[in-house]
């Protein structure tokens, strides 16, 4: 969308003619789609390419400021293709550098700084109560931070429910069910007893 194919012999290829590109560069520009690059006349970069965010230059242009990006190097990756008789011909002269223009946003009309991470505070007299095998002497434990006095935790009373009468008859007339119980096997074992001895003497 937005290509217009050229004729071969369009005046636009003579620019790239190789005569028209001795001693001279191809550079490779995006910008926005609502900037127009006639608006960039002159152009300061730094001596390296690829630099770091904090080096990229920034430029006044007409709709606010804009940073430039440099690419990494694209001379042995990128070529300029113009139409030719016998189809397209790529440039002999490479692409030497590949810049990117972005519109530098601002909240509030300031730099936004991130909010660096304060680090956590840990309470005091924390104590290594878990020791690996080997660690240390017996009874012997290792303290982080400042060593304070321990606070005394009082531990809670748990009270014992009354148990009402109710509860406390069923439970006895239980116990002497069980005696009573216990109290008949063994007169029975014994009667079996005496009736065996009985039988034998007879």
């Amino acid at each position: 969308k937005g290509y217009t194919p050229l004729a071969a012999s369009h005046a636009q290829n003579d620019i790239l003619s190789p005569a028209a590109l001795a001693n001279k560069q191809i550079w490779h520009i995006t910008a926005p789609a609502n900037l127009s690059l006639s608006s960039l006349k002159s152009l300061a970069l730094p001596a390296t390419n690829g630099a770091d965010a904090d080096d990229m230059p920034t430029i006044s242009l007409p709709g606010g400021e804009y940073s430039v990006a440099t690419a990494a190097a694209t001379a042995d990756t990128t070529r300029v293709l113009v139409p030719g008789r016998g189809g397209y011909k790529a440039v002999a002269a490479p692409v030497a550098r590949t810049l990117h223009l972005q519109r530098v946003n601002e909240v509030g009309g300031t730099a936004y700084e991130a909010r660096k991470k304060e680090a956590r505070q840990q309470p005091k007299g924390l104590k290594m109560r878990y020791r690996p095998i080997g660690f240390g002497e017996a009874g012997e434990c290792g303290e982080i931070g400042e060593a304070e006095e321990e606070e005394v935790v009082e531990r809670p009373v748990f009270k014992k429910h009354k148990v009402s009468a109710d509860v406390e008859e069923t439970e006895k007339e239980k116990e002497r069910r069980e005696r009573k119980e216990r109290k008949e096997k063994k007169e029975k074992g014994k009667g079996k007893g005496k009736e065996k001895k009985v039988r034998k003497e007879k």
